[in-house]
Formats: C-alpha cells, structure tokens, sequence
C-alpha cells in the first residue's frame, strides 16, 4: 500500500515597510499605506522620516512671581527711560483681576497700582504724545492708559472686548448686542466724541453675529464675527470708511485663536482650523484634526519664529488633554507640544533675541520655548508616535513574526492586535532592533513612547505571515 504525502502549505509572506515614519494625516486610508502616518502624535518631529524629540517649555528661575494666583493673561510693556534706554516689563494679569508687573530679564513681579478688574482686559501698546504706554480695557467700559509709573482713566471710551492700532485709530469692538465697531479720534484713543472729525463708529448690525475681534491686516481692517468676516476700508478719512463681506463661517469662530502670521490669518472655529489670505479662506485642518476638540472654550494664539503656537484641546488614549499646536502657515506641517499647561504667551525680545514666553498653570512659573532642552516641567519630555490600526490590505488572520527599526535610546514600542497590546521595553543600539512577537491578529497597530534626551527613531518595518 503506498501511503500519499501530505502537502503542507507553505505560509505567504507580507512585509510593511515604515520608511520613512511621517506626521500627522488623518486622512490617508491605513489600507491604502496610511500605517506610515501618525494618528496620535506629541513632543516628536519627523525629519528625513525619522523621529526625534521636539521643542519644550522651560521654567524660568529669574522671576519671581506671588504664589496663590492663577495666570489669565500675559502683556509685554516696551517703555523708554528718561535717557533713552529700554524700560521693558512683563505684566499678567490675575484671576482676580490684579495687575503685577517685573522688569523684562528677571525679578520679582509686584502690584501696579490699585486698579484691579472683574476680567483680565485687552491690551494694546500705543505711542501717546510722545510716549511709550499701555492701553488697557476698564471693566464696564473705559480705558486705562498706562505709562510705566500712573494710570490714567478715559471713562468715556466703549466697554471693549478687543482693540487694534490701524492709520493712528484705536479700533475696538464691545460684544454683547452691540453689532458697531467703534473708533477713536486719529492720534489721540482718550477722544471718543462722535463726529465727523473725531471718532465714531460704524453699523455692522447683520446676520453674521457678534463682533469677536478686529484685526489690522495689510491695508485693511478685519472684523470677525460669530460666523464671518467683514473687511473695512479705513483710511484717515472717515467719511470714506467702507464695509464688505468676505467669509460666512458654518462653524463658531472662537476669537483667542485669530493669529496674524505674516501674509496670512489662522482661526479656530467649531467646525476647523482656517487659514485666510484677506481675500480667500481654507480649512486646513482636514488632515489633522480628527482628535482635536474644536468645541473647546479656551484657543489661545500667537505666532512666532514662522510658526502658529495655539493651546488646544485633543483626544489621548480616551482623555482629553490641553496641549500647543505648532503649524507652518506655509507648508502646513504640524507637530503637538504636551505638558505645557499655559494660560497665555508672549513674544519678547531679551538681549536681542526673540523668545516666546508663556505662563505655566501648573508650576506658578514663566517659562519659555526652547528648542533644545528635553525638560518639560521640570521632568524629562514624554513623546508618542502611533499610528492607525491596519490589516495593510490582506483580509486574513496574519501572525506577526518580526518587528525591526532603529532606536537610538530607550524605548517603549506597543503592538496592538486587535485591540490588545503587547508592550516591549526595549534599550537603545546603533545595530537593528529585533523583536519577534509572533502574535495573530487581523489588524495592527504601532506606537512608540519615549522620554530620553537623544531619542532617535527610524525604519521599522513588519514582516507577517498568513494563510490564505
């Protein structure tokens, strides 16, 4: 009797390749090679498909500031000395509506004066008569002119929500019901009689909602509102000023996150990230922006070093955390600072070096953006990369045999497979890095979680099997 052989087959092969690792996209199907792309990224930038650590926030230890308050706002006062030097300061603004002030480079902050406020106000420098001073909005309506030693107070002003400088005017808009935008005499923001020689105001009562901000952009002035924008024409003479609409929003737009970021505009609103030339607008957040939380309250922008730095709100592992959203208004690359709990940031010129300074919640402290400390909070820069779960194309139960990639330092790399994790510890090496999971799943997932200063990462690559 001959006995037939039994033919055993053979197990077919994938191999998925991550080279190079890339940034956000959330809108690259993970079947289609979206398993190269971030889904969750923070503290990590992707260079030459490599992933290393990003910039931090740094406490600054040469302020001293009061304990028991919380930071609202951050204002920088660019004032001149008798003989002509510099006298600039920080000032912040309290919870409770205190004003401290400390000289720029360091010291201890102490209370202007007894002016305090029901909300910390806008404000806005202005060269008054000759003079350097800071204009503040007074709880009620009003203003404060401040000059680096008095405060004095223009009652007659607006209650404002938010002001601009544009051709020698103080342009503000009040909120509430009041749909007017208001304007200053030319050269002088105490002179708020309405005439057609001095101030006044301009009647934008439509269906476009409340005035949020005004901007002086270019030649123009922009007025944004709950759902749009309206250009203005505003020239010296005001019986020549002009109104057109530009943009009508489906969305809120939150008026903290409006940025001027050289030739264009960024703004948040409940449906995206925009970005507006004066003339167009694009929402750009389409890529990216998945596991933002665009119902958030608390946008905070500010551009700086040819970037957009805004607080947001994201999605991590379930739990919503307040993080910095760094974004090149030209090429649109994206990168997410975490850990940094700021209330409010300034760009400020020490020893003539811009920097970009914020107020850090959770440490009481100022700190600043550095691009090459890995030491947030005082604890060593947490980073993540992962990416989305995949089947990359092959709709069969597949065994993980292997996982290679390169990492300079210590990591933590997680395959999930079907929505169960396997952790490895792994240490850093200048040869490949071998791991053989060899476990099944239809779907996989790859996240890397870091917190060493030289941390490197590149080239992972998946070998499967599977059975057709």
């Amino acid at each position: 009797m001959t006995r037939r052989k039994t033919k055993i087959a053979a197990p077919k092969k994938i191999t998925v390749s991550f080279n190079p690792l890339k940034g956000f996209n959330d809108t690259v199907s993970p079947d289609a090679g979206g398993y190269a792309y971030a889904r969750s990224m923070y503290n990590f930038v992707v260079s030459d498909g490599t992933l290393s650590p990003g910039e931090c926030f740094n406490v600054i230890t040469d302020y001293v500031v009061p304990r028991g308050f919380l930071f609202k706002r951050f204002y920088l006062f660019k004032g001149l000395k008798e003989d002509g030097s510099e006298d600039n300061r920080l000032i912040f603004c309290t919870d409770d509506g205190i004003l401290y002030e400390c000289p720029l480079g360091g010291g201890t902050f102490t209370q202007i004066t007894s002016v305090s406020f029901t909300s910390p106000p806008v404000g806005l420098m202005y060269n008054y008569n000759g003079k350097n001073v800071m204009i503040f909005s007074k709880s009620g309506g009003g203003i404060y002119i401040y000059d680096g030693s008095t405060m004095q107070t223009v009652p007659e002003a607006p209650e404002i929500t938010s002001m601009c400088l544009h051709y020698e005017r103080l342009f503000v808009t009040t909120g509430g019901n009041d749909k007017s935008l208001w304007f200053s005499d030319d050269f002088d923001p105490s002179n708020w009689n309405v005439s057609l020689s001095e101030a006044g105001f301009i009647d934008m009562n439509d269906f476009k909602g409340d005035l949020i901000k005004v901007v002086s952009f270019g030649d123009y002035l922009y007025v944004f509102r709950t759902f749009g924008i309206t250009r203005i024409s505003a020239y010296t003479d005001q019986r020549q000023f002009s109104a057109s609409n530009l943009f009508v929003c489906s969305g809120k737009i939150f008026a903290d996150s409006i940025i001027v970021c050289g030739d264009c505009m960024l703004f948040m609103a409940t449906d995206g990230l925009y970005r507006f030339d004066g003339l167009t607008t694009q929402r750009i957040s389409d890529s990216f922006g998945k596991r933002f939380d665009f119902d958030y309250q608390y946008y905070k922008g500010i551009y700086f070093n040819g970037n957009a730095y805004m607080r947001i709100r994201a999605w991590v592992d379930g739990l919503a955390r307040v993080e910095i959203l760094k974004l090149d208004p030209k090429t649109l690359d994206v990168a997410v600072i975490d850990g940094a709990l700021l209330s409010d940031m300034v760009v400020v010129d020490v020893d003539d070096n811009y920097k970009l300074y914020g107020l850090d919640q959770f440490n009481h402290k100022i700190c600043y953006l550095n691009p090459t400390s890995r030491i947030m909070n005082n604890l060593p820069m947490k980073m993540l990369w992962e990416n989305g779960d995949s089947d990359f194309g092959v709709p069969f139960e597949k065994t993980l045999k292997k996982l290679t990639f390169y990492s300079k330092d210590t990591v933590k790399v997680t395959v999930t497979a079907d929505g169960v994790p396997y952790v490895y510890n792994v240490k850093g090496s200048s040869e490949p890095i071998v791991l053989k999971p060899n476990i099944k799943g239809y779907k996989f997932r790859l996240r890397f979680y870091a917190s060493a200063a030289n941390t490197l990462i590149a080239s992972p690559k998946l070998t499967l099997e599977y059975y057709a």
